[in-house]
């Protein structure tokens, strides 16, 4: 019933007491996808242009320690910058879309939050234990320890990441607490 409930309210015209509609629950949905493609399309460019800048960065491979640890070093600054790229662009076409709906504002704005959250984990994750070249790698694991523990860290982010998504959309629907306390208990949250 809770989910029926959610659903209703995202297909409603715009908020409470108004009628469901389901074209408006696809058009937001396709706001909410383009959101995401435009901060990716973004994202995307910006690779592209530093795709020579990080060639040149990486080659010749420094051998030392801390030589390899700079290197990664500016690698991961671009990457995180790159992340930045992709939340401000995604941010600006969020604001370029009606927000007249409460629910699906905060279904958006938890979405890209939680986008972000996961690619920081997977740029520190590739930083840390990339398993395809022990050399890109700042832990001294064996590649098969390494690829299994970067598996789990993404795994780890992607749940992390729907539960914010979920909990957000069912706080923000009014879901009775004990709904919410029993999906705390299955991710081994307290909560707010």
């Amino acid at each position: 019933s809770t989910l029926r409930d959610v659903a209703s309210q995202l297909a409603s015209a715009g908020g409470e007491g108004r009628t469901a509609e389901p074209s408006q629950f696809w058009r937001r949905l396709g706001e909410l996808v383009a959101m995401l493609a435009a901060g990716w399309i973004a994202l995307v460019i910006y690779r592209h242009a530093l795709r020579n800048f990080r060639a040149h960065l990486m080659h010749p491979r420094a051998d030392g320690y801390f030589a390899r640890a700079f290197q990664l070093g500016v690698g991961l600054a671009l990457d995180l910058a790159g992340i930045g790229v992709f939340a401000l662009v995604a941010f600006a076409a969020y604001l370029g879309l009606d927000h007249a709906h409460e629910l699906w504002r905060i279904l958006m704005l938890a979405t890209l939050i939680a986008c972000i959250v996961v690619q920081v984990v997977g740029v520190f994750a590739r930083i840390l234990l990339d398993g395809r070249d022990g050399h890109a790698r700042l832990l001294p694991l064996a590649d098969v320890a390494a690829h299994h523990l970067r598996r789990f860290a993404m795994s780890l982010a992607i749940l992390f990441g729907l539960y914010v998504v979920a909990v957000s959309l069912l706080m923000a629907a009014g879901t009775p607490t004990q709904t919410l306390d029993v999906l705390r208990l299955l991710a081994g949250s307290p909560g707010p």
